[in-house]
């Protein structure tokens, strides 16, 4: 499920299948973003949980800084765990 990038697969259950988006988390990571700039997931293998919300509303799903909050929470994470990659 990982690899398929149609839309079918982007949902699970009513949550988001953060996996597709972020290549850092398991495939069994789940969650939601909101079009006022919300994004929050839980990824049950790494342990990674993300709440996030912004203070404006947008006509749109994808905002950047989602991907730069995910990769930091991501490298703080495995640089925690000593992996410094």
């Amino acid at each position: 499920m990982k690899g398929d990038r149609s839309p079918l697969a982007r949902a699970a259950l009513g949550f988001q299948v953060k996996g597709l988006r972020y290549p850092f988390l398991s495939a069994n990571a789940f969650g939601h973003d909101g079009s006022a700039g919300s994004e929050a997931f839980a990824d049950p293998r790494t342990g990674i949980v993300l709440g996030y919300t912004w203070r404006r509303f947008g006509f749109g799903w994808s905002y950047p800084e989602h991907d730069r909050l995910a990769a930091a929470l991501h490298r703080a994470v495995t640089f925690a765990a000593g992996d410094p990659s």
